[in-house]
């Protein structure tokens, strides 16, 4: 269709000779009332243009409103008998009906006040229009000539009048474009240098609570050096230690002896009596608790009755239970070990160390991300100033 033709000449890129310009240079910091500056500038163009756009939109609707209804009221059976035939014609005719008029609709449907978008509006529905009815178009123009012909010249006259304004405005519209890519991407990269500047400001402050805990993990440290060094510390370190030997050779003991009974010969002459077979086997199974329980007295009654006292049994069990007793007297005046309490606030403290190392390296590589795309933003506004001959300068 011609209409694709128009389409085409509407929004295809043509390229001109143009002479090489003087370049504007300017700062980061002073784009932003550039910006200003160049918007102003740009504002009574637009509006000229959009105001001239929308005006010819309200006359192509209502030119186009009347001649739509001529072709909707064509009667086609009175100008050709041949039924299949006039069946196709009417259905290309009900098809272009409805779709002209949807584009209608949609054309007084806009309300967009950007001139960007009033183009980007237009160039979608024209496009989706044209996609469509060309079938419908052409089972329509079969038989419907001067009425067909009258809707499809007045979307050529409107596309010709699209064509000449952009045309004419190409310069504008695309400055309008252009200023508005530049805009944008001058926000992000102010956007970007928030988040970079909050990055720093909390891997400064992990990097600080770093160092005081890592700091206090030294006080601690020397804190616990001094304590060692103490007189009565020393001596409760040596006290614990000569208890934890007793203990183990006590331990070494009570197995001697508990081997040295002969629980067998035990159950053997006293199998016939259910109490005493009870203090066997409990001294049997648990034998350093039973004796504990009752000083030993039960277990070496028995081995005196049974004359199974060899090797001083009984003498060394009463000699364990003392031992036992001597012992929880000497621990009773072991003193709380303080460096247990230091120790873990010094465990706690490497592990917020560690937490915190994590917690900045996460922080630093986000901090990479986001320079990264700051220097890709900042390569693609340079792109977009070259266009209106602007450099930005360091």
């Amino acid at each position: 269709m011609v209409l694709h033709h128009f389409i085409n000449q509407i929004f295809g890129k043509r390229q001109k000779e143009v002479v090489e310009p003087k370049k504007e240079k300017i700062s980061f910091e002073n784009l932003k009332d550039w910006i200003r500056n160049k918007e102003k500038e740009n504002k009574e163009n637009e509006e000229e243009i959009t105001i001239l756009i929308k005006e010819k939109i309200s006359m192509f609707v209502k030119d186009m409103t009347q001649k739509v209804n001529d072709l909707e009221d064509y009667n086609v059976d009175a100008v050709n008998s041949e039924k299949r035939i006039n069946a196709v014609v009417k259905s290309g005719q009900t098809g272009y009906v409805n779709h002209i008029r949807g584009l209608l609709q949609n054309m007084e449907k806009i309300n967009e006040n950007e001139l960007d978008q009033i183009i980007e509006k237009i160039k979608y529905l024209f496009l989706d229009f044209d996609k469509r009815t060309s079938l419908h178009y052409q089972r329509a123009a079969f038989l419907i000539k001067d009425e067909v012909e009258e809707v499809h010249k007045g979307i050529i006259d409107f596309s010709k009048f699209y064509t000449k304004t952009l045309e004419e405005n190409k310069e504008i519209i695309e400055s309008i474009n252009i200023l508005r890519n530049i805009k944008q991407k001058v926000e992000e990269i102010h956007k970007t240098n928030t988040n970079i500047i909050d990055i720093n400001k909390k891997i400064k402050d992990i990097t600080k609570e770093i160092t005081n805990t890592t700091e206090n993990n030294k006080k601690w440290s020397d804190e616990i050096e001094i304590i060692r060094k103490i007189e009565n510390f020393v001596q409760n370190i040596k006290l614990k230690e000569q208890i934890e030997s007793e203990e183990k050779q006590l331990t070494n003991e009570i197995s001697k002896v508990k081997q040295n009974i002969d629980f067998k010969e035990l159950s053997n002459l006293f199998h016939s009596h259910g109490k005493k077979m009870g203090i066997i086997k409990e001294h049997r199974d648990y034998f350093e608790d039973s004796i504990l329980k009752d000083n030993g007295e039960e277990i070496i009654e028995l081995l005196l009755e049974a004359k199974l006292d060899t090797n001083s049994t009984s003498q060394r069990i009463k000699e364990i239970i003392s031992k036992k007793h001597e012992i929880s007297k000497d621990k009773s005046q072991i003193k709380p070990d303080e460096t247990i309490e230091i120790s873990n606030k010094i465990s706690h403290g490497e592990i917020k160390i560690k937490n915190l190392n994590n917690e900045k390296e996460d922080e630093q590589k986000r901090k990479k991300k986001f320079e990264s795309e700051k220097k890709e933003i900042l390569n693609s506004l340079k792109e977009e100033l070259e266009k209106v001959n602007v450099v930005l300068s360091e």
